[in-house]
């Protein structure tokens, strides 16, 4: 049983494991499905994206890849962009990094930065204005949400994972999604435990401004997972290829923009790199 936010879903990731370093650079040899960017590049430091300075993570960015080539992308991978989800319980900032992330694309055109047209689909949203919600559960006050309806829109939505590509999904839930449809999982994290409890008791919705208002076994439950590390768990399972999943820290608000400015980063590493594997075959 998952309890989270609207949903009858239990997600999280572990409270003290972290596996990005963001003080030095890696040398990881090691790259994920379809030649995406390896972790490496989540240890690069990063630099102001909205004040202009894009140019000089541009570089740094290729200095720390420029010695390794990416295996080709398989035919079966036409999309221009990558999909991308992030994932984590309630209250990590799932929803704001989303919203975020899509407002550098708009950065991005006025600073001759490559545009990448990243899209947003929030999963919550969806299930709410289409109803796909089974049951309840009164004891968690949450909907249940009827799976199988919701994957079979979201497959229409994103073209089975072979359209363009540059959907930022956004959702407490991240294994029931078939690998294919994304090249990237972020499961974001709260470590800190008085913040979490905060945000799940008193913080607003990103998406709807409404206080989450979490009590008694509902906001329990959710504790628990954060604690226990449900979702990272189950993305490493789902997505087991090595460089897929990363877990980024998303406490404080500077580490939110951050972690949208590092994502927005690696998507136009990506762009380059499929660009010139298209070149080479």
């Amino acid at each position: 049983m998952r309890p989270c936010l609207s949903f009858l879903i239990l997600v999280s990731s572990p409270f003290c494991t972290v596996c990005i370093n963001f003080s030095e650079y890696a040398t990881n040899e090691s790259h994920g499905v379809h030649g995406h960017p390896a972790l490496s590049l989540w240890n690069i430091p990063c630099t102001n994206i909205r004040s202009g300075q894009y140019q000089s993570h541009s570089v740094d960015l290729a200095a720390a890849v420029s010695a390794k080539k990416f295996d080709k992308v398989p035919v079966s991978m036409p999309r221009k962009y990558p999909n991308i989800i992030l994932t984590g319980t309630p209250g990590v900032g799932k929803t704001t990094t989303a919203q975020q992330l899509v407002e550098l694309t708009k950065s991005a055109k006025s600073q001759s930065i490559v545009e990448i047209p990243l899209w947003h689909l929030s999963i919550n949203k969806v299930a709410k204005e289409q109803n796909f919600y089974d049951s309840y559960d009164a004891e968690l006050e949450t909907n249940v949400v009827d799976e199988d309806k919701l994957l079979d829109h979201v497959e229409e939505l994103i073209s089975d994972g072979e359209g363009e590509g540059g959907c930022v999904v956004d959702w407490h839930v991240c294994d029931i999604f078939p690998e294919r449809w994304f090249d990237l999982v972020v499961v974001l994290r709260c470590e800190d435990t008085q913040v979490f409890y905060e945000r799940l008791t008193s913080d607003k919705k990103a998406e709807t401004g409404e206080t989450r208002g979490y009590e008694g076994k509902k906001l329990q439950e959710n504790i628990d997972a954060e604690i226990f590390g449900v979702i990272a768990d189950e993305a490493k399972e789902a997505w087991p290829n090595e460089g897929q999943v990363v877990e980024l820290q998303s406490v404080q608000a500077e580490q939110i923009e951050e972690n949208a400015e590092r994502i927005w980063a690696w998507c136009q590493q990506w762009v380059k790199d499929h660009a010139d594997q298209a070149n080479d075959g």
